[in-house]
């Protein structure tokens, strides 16, 4: 009985370990908040980029304030804008499903910039690297060809 208990346990911790590194490899996580990378999209309209996504509060605790931000980038990667957004009162194991708009007419691209508990932001940032999608190049998609 013992081999197959230390079996099952074992199966287990392989199952949680695979299960974490697929978390990992598709989310950004900053002050217990994690958003969601696979959800990130950004469109172009008449108005300008609006870059929508969600965000979850992996945390025990009620985030009074939750900012995202993301930088916006033109063809050369030169940073032309920020679009910004935040929301109030984020409970644990909710999810906010945000939408963050930049009027910037030669936006090609975006980066994560930010994802803080704080109004003041975070100093860290996020690098491109870790908040880039493998399936996603975070390039701006939309009906015109700005």
């Amino acid at each position: 009985m013992t081999f197959v208990r230390l079996f099952r346990e074992a199966r287990e911790q392989a199952r949680l370990a695979a299960r974490q590194a697929e978390f990992d490899r598709t989310h950004y996580v900053s002050d217990g908040l994690a958003l969601d990378l696979r959800s990130v999209h950004g469109i172009r309209d008449d108005v300008g980029l609006t870059i929508s996504g969600v965000v979850t509060n992996n945390s025990d605790d009620n985030k009074p304030y939750v900012e995202i931000r993301f930088k916006i980038l033109n063809s050369a990667g030169e940073q032309l804008d920020d679009a910004m957004t935040n929301t109030e009162n984020l409970g644990p194991g909710e999810s906010w499903r945000f939408k963050a708009i930049s009027l910037e007419d030669n936006a090609v691209r975006y980066e994560l910039d930010t994802l803080s508990d704080s109004p003041f932001g975070d100093d860290s940032g996020a690098s491109d690297s870790s908040a880039s999608d493998d399936t996603d190049d975070n390039s701006v998609s939309g009906d015109d060809d700005q």
